[in-house]
């Protein structure tokens, strides 16, 4: 019998699942906050995509045609957009206040390097705008995720003269006629020059990014605000995911527990091998991710030279009242 996994976290269960059921909680109450917006969504994709269904039929004997007015004037509006916004390829400016040249030429640098961003093909900025445009101008709001990408690779610079002392297979140091040096007084260890080669970090990706996220994904807690940054909680529901890539973005992301889900979401199948012979495959399901942006109390273990944790554990006992 297998022996259900341990938790890996560095804190304790209880603790853990008074965490999942405030994440619970608050998802909830915001998909029943957010249920009349997202259902007005549901409307504007329909009338959108051409989809006459719902509220736009007011008899059930009407036909399903639906004339493409609404879309034609959103495309035409969209349109007008971009051929002024994308007319240059200078998308952003700077505002001076001073005079001095090192600000002058800070400023200039600035532009040149953002501007440069935005026309990176990876960034996909032209693509990102129209589909803000198409998700803000009929449902009244985008929403915009930063991030940041860094991609560092060991790569080969060159080769290296280095010199050493010659061994054999066993790590004895051997003369300049092969033999083991047993004696320093009368024996010379032998030197031989070897090639050796030279790597370094390089950096391949490093710039800001962003993404649009679809409004249905997206729950925030229900106060006003001009911004999501001063919401109590926003929580993304990411696209499924296989185990196979959770494990590969674990350092990344910092999960924990995968050999638990692993365990617990163990499917098994029965197929048939080469010579006919009957045997169970394991198969696991894809996982919907949810990612919890606010604040929530914690306890700093440990700082790095910045003052900035590097090692925290939940600020909360298993009833969610705060730790000292």
């Amino acid at each position: 019998m297998i022996k259900p996994a341990k938790t890996d976290a560095g804190f304790a269960e209880d603790i853990q699942n008074r965490i999942l059921k405030e994440l619970d909680e608050e998802y909830i109450a915001s998909s029943n906050n957010m249920k009349n917006l997202l259902a007005k969504s549901d409307e504007y994709y329909q009338m959108i995509h051409c989809i006459r269904g719902g509220k736009g039929k007011q008899f059930e004997d009407e036909p399903d045609i639906f004339l493409p007015e609404y879309t034609e004037r959103l495309l035409t509006q969209i349109g007008n957009f971009v051929s002024q916004f994308f007319s240059s390829r200078d998308y952003v400016d700077v505002y001076l206040e001073s005079k001095d040249p090192l600000d002058i030429a800070e400023s200039k640098a600035s532009k040149k390097h953002l501007n440069t961003i935005l026309n990176m093909t990876e960034t996909y900025y032209f693509q990102k705008v129209v589909r803000m445009l198409m998700t803000a101008n009929p449902k009244g709001y985008a929403i915009i995720k930063g991030g940041y990408t860094q991609k560092i690779e060991n790569q080969f610079k060159c080769y290296q003269e280095k010199q050493q002392y010659k061994v054999d297979e066993e790590g004895n140091l051997l003369d300049e006629i092969g033999d083991v040096v047993t004696d320093t007084m009368f024996q010379s260890p032998a030197v031989e020059t070897i090639q050796e080669e030279i790597w370094e970090d390089v950096v391949v990706e490093d710039y800001p990014t962003f993404d649009v996220y679809p409004n249905r994904d997206v729950r925030f807690s229900p106060e006003y605000c001009y911004s999501l940054k001063d919401k109590k909680y926003v929580i993304f529901s990411d696209d499924k995911k296989t185990l196979s890539e959770l494990e590969d973005e674990a350092d990344k992301f910092g999960y924990f527990n995968l050999e638990i889900l692993k365990e617990k979401s163990k499917q098994e199948q029965k197929v048939q091998d080469q010579d006919g012979k009957e045997i169970i495959q394991y198969t696991y399901p894809a996982y919907k991710i949810r990612e919890r942006w606010g604040k929530q109390w914690v306890k700093v273990k440990e700082r790095d030279e910045n003052d900035k944790p590097t090692k925290i554990e939940p600020g909360i006992d298993f009833d969610g009242t705060k730790k000292k």
